[in-house]
């Protein structure tokens, strides 16, 4: 009985010692496995930040808005 729960505890602590590393986040050097996402630049787009019109891109970390450089620089 003691054998089987031994081994049952050490099949558990390593399925939670893969669990913890795939939470840590990637490291610099470690690639993603994803290419990078390409920036783009679109005139007359409005910015989600001044809310004006200028040539703007892809906002970083939310794909859906659009940013212009200035508000880039002041963040």
């Amino acid at each position: 009985m003691e054998d089987c729960a031994a081994r049952i505890a050490e099949r558990d602590a390593s399925v939670q010692a893969v669990l913890a590393a795939r939470r840590l986040p990637p490291q610099a050097s470690e690639p993603t496995g994803r290419p990078p996402e390409p920036v783009v630049w679109r005139c007359s787009q409005r910015c989600w930040c001044c809310e004006e019109r200028h040539t703007c891109r892809t906002g970083p970390g939310s794909p859906s808005g659009w940013v212009c450089k200035t508000c880039l620089e002041t963040e």
